[in-house]
């Protein structure tokens, strides 16, 4: 709060947030500011992070004090309609000697009369983080009762003075008019009313669908035997990968409802993979206290143990698409559709009508998986400069997978979605130039070939340049892979030439390589 008119405040502002009564415990993202109610004094709109996502706060308070609102309209020539950067000053006759002052505070006694009083706002687009406030100018006037001149200086430069102007009322000001035209604003029409916020009951369930989509790699499991099994992935039919345990009644009877289930899942193109978690090590703990559940309720479907290696990569891509960084929960399962993409995480126990109404999911375009994925019901904005950004979006999500794929050594797997990326965004140097390196340095045989990284080679240099060492790097890894040793001779010495001190000696290390007629290949 403004305590100018108290000189025992010595120009300081006051923290009123307990007793205006907004000092809530919310987690507060952004806040707008509007005359809701039309009253004349200013309400706030606040978003949350947490419950309530949205809080409408009304100014009730009956201070006395005067107002004026103002609308803006530009040209729409030299000036935007919406008047966006216009500076507005109001000139007001100062309240007399004792009055009520502008900040609602009593005026100081016997203080003698000054010059009038200048008010400046600017009209803006942005409040803050992700808000936006009225586009009305609201000029808060205390005491004040009569405007003596009101000024709009347009982003065009025009200066333009407005007349007929009254405190207590709310005009639209039309650049080039030079008259204020008075708008009557109801308050009968406010359709929100206070209210005791209702708190959605509490759930141990989430379901979170996709809008990138990430093919699975090939994972094992092992059977009850203690071999090992492929996942059946991308066989032309969906495929629910369930996490259980023998000491989850919630997994039990989730297995028992698949199990009740099976011929309308299977008609559907349903296979489920039931995997126990109760392992010790590489080992399963207590197979056959676990095998013997599976048998006794007649399971149909496959059964065995997720591996350590399986957990940890089914963990790390549910952390890749919710970075909440929490242990999955018992049950947990992954939906893959039947090009071995995933479609949906269920977190929690998952209802088989549940299942069946998501294999769809993944058909359709960008678009549609966007609208079935949102939380809430609408439509899209079909612009292209946010299909453009949603592209851009997606093209970066698959390659953050795909260096994800990388580190834990599922070379297949990066590269299928550094081609995913590029399919989204053709232009991505990173992963023209990281998918160069994998197919030309790859130990793995089935991983290299040495035509496609040259040819992502040299288009990461086309777009990037010459100046770069590891791009370089990667043109002369490829040039080797092919059995053009003289240019891999060319390029990596022209990458040591021009590469950062401590990135020299590998590279050095490759052109020895290359000058003994040998490509390189990275340590498994």
């Amino acid at each position: 709060m403004n305590t100018l008119a108290s000189p025992a405040a010595g120009g300081r502002f006051a923290t009123i947030s307990a007793a205006s009564g907004i000092d809530f415990l919310d987690d507060g993202r952004a806040i707008a500011v509007v005359d809701w109610d039309h009253d004349g004094d200013l309400d706030l709109w606040i978003s949350n992070r947490n419950a309530p996502r949205l809080r409408l706060l009304r100014n009730d308070a009956n201070s006395g004090n005067h107002f004026l609102a103002l609308r803006l309209v530009g040209n729409g020539n030299t000036t935007n309609r919406d008047a966006i950067g216009a500076r507005v000053e109001v000139v007001t006759r100062k309240p007399d000697v004792g009055s009520r002052s502008s900040d609602g505070t009593d005026g100081e006694p016997n203080r003698p009369p000054t010059s009038d009083l200048r008010t400046v706002k600017t009209l803006r687009a942005g409040e803050g983080f992700l808000a936006q406030s009225s586009k009305w100018l609201h000029f808060g006037l205390g005491g004040s009762d009569h405007v003596i001149e009101l000024a709009v200086h347009w982003p065009d430069g025009e200066h333009e003075t407005f007349t007929g102007v009254h405190v207590d009322s709310s005009y639209r000001l039309v650049q080039g008019s030079g008259q204020a035209a008075e708008l009557k604003r109801s308050r009968n029409d406010l359709a929100i009313r206070p209210s005791t916020p209702q708190l959605p009951a509490g759930t141990d369930r989430a379901r979170i669908p996709l809008v990138t989509l990430y093919t699975m790699p090939g994972e094992v499991y092992y059977t009850p035997d203690g071999g090992l099994q492929p996942l059946p992935l991308s066989a032309g039919r969906s495929v629910l990968v369930n996490l259980w345990s023998s000491s989850c009644r919630p997994c039990l009877t989730e297995l028992n409802q698949f199990a009740q289930r099976e011929q309308e899942l299977r008609r559907a193109g349903v296979e489920i993979v039931a995997l126990s978690v109760d392992l010790v090590g590489d080992d399963p703990a207590e197979p056959l206290e676990v095998n013997t559940l599976v048998s006794k309720m007649a399971f149909p479907f496959p059964a065995g143990f997720a591996s350590p290696r399986l957990l940890h990569f089914l963990q790390t891509l549910h952390d890749h698409v919710v970075p909440s960084n929490k242990p999955l929960p018992l049950p947990s399962s992954f939906l893959v559709d039947p090009q071995g993409r995933l479609a949906v995480i269920y977190k929690g126990p998952v209802s088989i009508d549940q299942v069946l109404a998501d294999l769809q999911h993944t058909s359709g375009t960008l678009a549609e998986r966007q609208r079935r994925a949102a939380l809430l019901p609408g439509r899209l904005l079909q612009d292209q400069i946010l299909i453009d950004s949603d592209r851009r979006v997606q093209s970066r999500n698959l390659f953050n997978m795909a260096e994800t794929m990388r580190g834990s050594r599922r070379t297949l797997a990066a590269i299928t979605h550094y081609h995913e990326a590029l399919r989204f965004k053709p232009d991505f140097v990173d992963a023209h130039n990281n998918l160069a390196w994998l197919r030309a340095t790859s130990p793995d045989a089935t991983s290299r070939n040495g035509r496609e990284a040259l040819e992502h080679a040299m288009r990461a240099v086309q777009l990037a340049g010459n100046d770069n060492a590891l791009i370089l790097d990667s043109l002369a890894a490829a040039y080797a892979e092919v059995g053009s040793f003289d240019e891999a001779v060319r390029w990596q010495q022209k990458a040591v030439q021009i590469a950062p001190e401590k990135q020299k000696n590998d590279l050095a290390a490759r052109l020895a390589l290359y000058k003994q007629q040998r490509p390189y290949r990275e340590s498994k």
